[in-house]
């Protein structure tokens, strides 16, 4: 049973609102696989219930129902996508359809339950895996720092651009990140995805990755999920969603190989491209690093080469390097600089 008002009104009138619902519903849940769950839910409004509204609005009731797909990424963190014609989330709204409509909506929920003990997976010696690779510039790895701990980069070019990026094992597969910069109004490109960082201004950025399977569970190469949100902070202020898929393999304990196709979605349509990036461990202490995202649709061409200094297995290192990248930092990816640049990036786990 639900209450809300029968009438709503301000300085411009008043007009009918819902008023009080009630009604039943109904939900079933089923584990297919060990770490997937499909669920539907059902709620039949009741007697003169009215839940639902058309662009003349004119009430009535209707059905509300959800479906969707749990999947476990380990024993703390869910994902969920799902279908539904409710309109909120809170037990109010969560029986009313979308005001002046009736359509399905499509959803998606990262559930994180930090209480729990994190056994879903054996432990693996995480940490001895990072001590080998480090994460990419361009093209990004899966070197995931253990449960707890947290990693920082700080990246400075000589045409003044500059950022941080903070990440955080939330669990054994999921890794929250933060990141934050600024690219110098020096910094030329003829992408007309420029506008998206607003060069001179800061920008600011929060995603999170997902393991799917590892090359430390005895499976071929380790592949996980990262998407990425955020806006620039100014008068006008630009976002746009980014994801890619990371495809890592580790062979020889001297190499590394990426294969990570890429998609950023902004009010400019979609830009598609594919990440390679090969890492090299000549010695204990340095590593050469190779990369190229290749442009599929709305995307540009760009290299970035760097030799990486890593002095202990204490999880430091520094890179100099050279890149065309308009940025590193998720879209910025796909785009490309007028001229090469030089920089550096001094990376921490701690």
């Amino acid at each position: 049973y639900t209450f809300l008002p029968e009438s709503q009104s301000n300085q411009f009138g008043e007009g009918d609102f819902y008023g009080n619902n009630y009604g039943i519903g109904f939900g079933i849940a089923y584990k297919a696989l060990e770490r997937l769950k499909t669920f539907t839910s059902y709620y039949l409004p009741l007697g003169d219930s009215t839940n639902s509204f058309n662009d003349q609005l004119n009430f009535s009731k209707t059905s509300i129902y959800t479906t969707g797909i749990n999947f476990s990424i380990d024993s703390r963190t869910n994902f969920q996508v799902f279908l539904s014609n409710g309109f909120g989330f809170t037990p109010a709204t969560s029986v009313l359809s979308i005001p002046s409509s009736d359509e399905i909506l499509y959803g998606f929920n990262v559930i994180y339950n930090p209480s729990k003990a994190d056994n879903f997976y054996e432990q693996t010696n995480i940490k001895s895996y990072n001590s080998k690779f480090f994460n990419g510039l361009s093209v990004s790895n899966n070197s995931f720092i253990d449960l707890d701990d947290n990693q920082l980069n700080v990246l400075y070019d000589l045409n003044g651009s500059y950022h941080y990026k903070y990440e955080k094992a939330l669990s054994q597969r999921f890794i929250f990140d933060m990141s934050s910069g600024i690219i110098d109004n020096s910094v030329d490109s003829k992408s007309n995805l420029k506008s998206y960082f607003s060069p001179g201004n800061t920008f600011l950025r929060g995603g999170a990755k997902a393991i799917i399977y590892s090359q430390n569970n005895d499976n071929l190469f380790t592949s996980s999920l990262r998407g990425s949100f955020g806006r620039v902070l100014a008068e006008s202020k630009p976002g746009y969603f980014f994801g890619e898929s990371i495809n890592t393999f580790n062979f020889y304990e001297k190499y590394s190989l990426n294969i990570n196709p890429k998609i950023g979605v902004s009010g400019s349509g979609e830009s598609v491209g594919l990440g390679t990036g090969f890492q090299w461990k000549v010695i204990d202490q340095i590593t050469l690093i190779s990369e190229t995202n290749i442009p599929i649709n709305n995307a540009e061409n760009n290299i970035t080469f760097a030799i990486r200094y890593s002095p202990d297995e204490s999880y430091r290192h520094i890179d100099l390097y050279s890149s065309n990248a308009f940025s590193f930092i998720d879209m910025g990816q796909l785009m490309k600089r007028n001229k090469n640049n030089f920089g550096i990036n001094i990376g921490f786990l701690f």
